[in-house]
């Protein structure tokens, strides 16, 4: 992966959910343990919706690229003769 990319990506992943915990939690009320534990489940499953789009994109990338590389595939093809009566 870009290493610019990926650092750009964990950084607002971690602060968007920065803001969520703000809008949405009572952390002067909660325990820090809680505050913690939100925070960082929250900043995985954000940083989900930023890291997956990337990945394709570069694994495409990288199979475009790279002109020496043939994919195969296995599938059997459909039988599409219908037996109607």
């Amino acid at each position: 992966m870009s290493s610019v990319a990926l650092v750009f990506d964990i950084i607002a992943s971690c602060l968007i959910a920065l803001i969520f915990l703000y809008r949405c939690g009572n952390y002067r009320r909660q325990h820090p343990i809680t505050t913690v534990a939100v925070f960082i489940s929250w900043s995985f499953s954000v940083s989900f919706i930023f890291l997956l789009p990337l990945d394709i994109s570069l694994a495409a990338y990288r199979e475009c690229s790279n002109p020496n590389v043939t994919t195969t595939t296995t599938a059997s093809p459909i039988n599409l003769n219908l037996v109607r009566k």
